[in-house]
């Protein structure tokens, strides 16, 4: 008999949803990978790279605040971006947005609640450090709805369920990225492809949700790993028995010990320079504008590394946060 999810966490222990979206992830990759429905079967290659990161994924999850400034200077990240680090301690990682992504990926009205990522080779291995060539590094990038079917009583409902997926190569930019996934999707849904004439998101909008979702990750990298992180991490708490019923479903190879929480850095409050100004009180806090420099590194300059200037919230800890509006696509396959 499946294990439920576990009662609702507990106000201020929300980064357990992170924990609890993720086990159900799993569950519903096994029940894909288990169905005798052909339409579901033909898509077998892609439920076991789905299972492959999750199941190597550390959860992480992502206040609102943290989210909404993100998308706030998303949009100012070059397309010639490249893809050429991480940084971070793990190779793959499992999203959880407190509040949804708006952006849309299926013909149901469901907004996105997860991404999954990870480094895998060319082969669909997934990469512990080693030395494996850079060339063949593959950075695959996966968005998890809300669940389409709560509220069909018939359906077993999950928290998540898979919807795009796209590859992103080590060294690629924005632009080659962008371009070569026109391609696969050209050759997979187009005249003659193994999907042809399914109803699906169109090519537009799937390319419309990778390039927003790959400069919202690029953005985010240069924030949390910046020598002045805009983002911080901090350790959040999992129960015992939720940190058990994690590695019983998901088998990882390490064991879970903590949930990462991505928050804004908190701000020192700044005087005036002139004293006789005095200063101005704000009842909310904004972004101050800054700018991004694609800085030439390496050898022979020939890569590239992102390079946030001068990021910072101004206004009081305790105001609520005011970014500027963006806009809510959706999509009808």
């Amino acid at each position: 008999m499946e294990t439920q999810l576990a009662a609702p966490p507990r106000p201020g222990q929300e980064w357990l949803r992170a924990v609890e979206s993720q086990i159900d992830a799993k569950r519903i990759i096994k029940m894909l990978r288990a169905s005798p429905q052909e339409s579901i079967r033909r898509l077998s290659g892609a439920w076991t790279l789905d299972d492959l990161v999750i199941t190597n994924a550390r959860p992480f999850y992502w206040t609102r605040e943290s989210i909404d400034a993100v998308f706030a200077i998303a949009d100012k990240i070059p397309t010639d971006a490249q893809l050429n680090s991480w940084n971070l301690e793990t190779n793959a990682v499992w999203w959880h947005f407190e509040a949804p992504l708006p952006l849309k990926t299926t013909t149901s009205d469901v907004p996105i609640q997860a991404f999954s990522a990870a480094w895998v080779d060319g082969k669909n291995q997934f990469l512990d450090e080693g030395p494996t060539p850079r060339s063949s590094k593959v950075f695959v990038c996966i968005c998890w709805t809300s669940d389409p079917f709560k509220d069909n009583p018939s359906i077993r409902s999950y928290m998540v369920c898979p919807s795009q997926v796209w590859c992103w190569h080590h060294g690629e930019t924005i632009d080659e990225m962008m371009a070569r996934i026109a391609r696969e999707h050209a050759l997979q849904y187009g005249p003659g492809g193994r999907f042809a004439g399914e109803t699906i998101v169109g090519e537009k909008q799937f390319k419309h949700v990778s390039l927003v979702i790959s400069k919202f990750v690029l953005a985010a990298l240069m924030w949390l790993t910046s020598k002045a992180p805009v983002l911080t991490t901090e350790d959040g708490h999992v129960e015992r028995h939720r940190r058990k019923e994690f590695d019983r479903v998901l088998e990882p190879k390490e064991k879970l010990d903590y949930v990462k929480v991505i928050r804004l850095r908190r701000q020192e409050r700044h005087l005036s320079v002139n004293p006789d100004a005095g200063h101005r009180e704000y009842g909310f806090r904004f972004i101050v504008d800054g700018h991004v420099r694609n800085q030439p590194v390496g050898p022979g300059h020939k890569d590239r590394k992102l390079i946030w200037i001068s990021p910072y919230v101004k206004g009081p800890d305790d105001k609520p946060l005011r970014v500027p509006q963006h806009k809510v696509y959706l999509v009808n396959r």
